[in-house]
């Protein structure tokens, strides 16, 4: 979804876009974090445990999303649009 927002605004937008998709990835982000650590409780402990990677992984696919796929996008562009 960032994607398709970043190259429909364009360069000029990019802050305008990260924050109108940004919302939308924190809030499903946090939902699904959620229900992933809800897991936690589980008397079996390797639901326990798989919950607890499913949370963090969710954490960090979230954080990469927001401060490195901006990041990604303004340099893959400019390295292909050089010329």
């Amino acid at each position: 979804h960032f994607f398709h927002r970043y190259l429909k605004e364009g360069e000029a937008a990019l802050e305008q876009a990260m924050t109108s998709v940004g919302r939308a990835i924190m809030l499903t982000s946090l939902t699904t974090m959620i229900g992933f650590g809800s897991l936690y409780f589980y008397m079996m402990e390797g639901m326990a445990s798989l919950g607890v990677i499913l949370f963090l992984g969710v954490g960090l696919c979230f954080v990469v999303t927001v401060f490195w796929l901006p990041a990604l996008s303004v340099l893959c562009r400019r390295w292909l649009f050089k010329n």
